[in-house]
């Protein structure tokens, strides 16, 4: 039987970290961003789960239809929301800018394992060195 000297506490570093949460989602500046329906989205996986048990890009193409260019979807795991752009001028500024907008920490584990620790995956000065090295290969 568990002691109320070990609930306690544990209960109530889980509602410290739940309201933490919270507050941190309620200052977000993605939230005036629209959102992909909520009834779409699963309690855990959010809306990545079904777009995973779709055809690549159908619920993409779907919310971008009822949304518009710009919207973010709910992540799995209770993660920050996922931004999608799918305006041409969106895209062309965030890669065209790429040292102002950082890579997902989620993304990093993918592409490690994918391509390795290559131009894909370094950032910041790294990425400015890997880029001029390969640069005469593309011209």
């Amino acid at each position: 039987m568990l002691s109320v000297g070990v609930v306690l506490p544990v209960s109530l570093t889980l509602l410290f970290v739940l309201l933490v949460r919270f507050i941190q989602a309620r200052k977000d500046p993605a939230r005036k961003i629209r959102c992909a329906p909520w009834s779409d989205a699963h309690w855990l996986w959010g809306h990545e789960f079904i777009e995973w048990q779709n055809e690549i890009g159908k619920m993409y193409s779907k919310w971008a239809m009822a949304l518009g260019p710009v919207y973010r979807i709910k992540a799995s795991f209770f993660k920050r929301d996922i931004i999608i752009a799918t305006d041409n001028f969106a895209v062309h500024h965030i890669h065209a800018n790429t040292y102002r907008y950082p890579k997902a920490p989620e993304f990093l584990p993918i592409v490690e394992s994918q391509l390795g620790k290559g131009i894909v995956y370094v950032s910041g000065d790294e990425h400015r060195r890997q880029r001029r090295l390969l640069a005469p290969a593309f011209t």
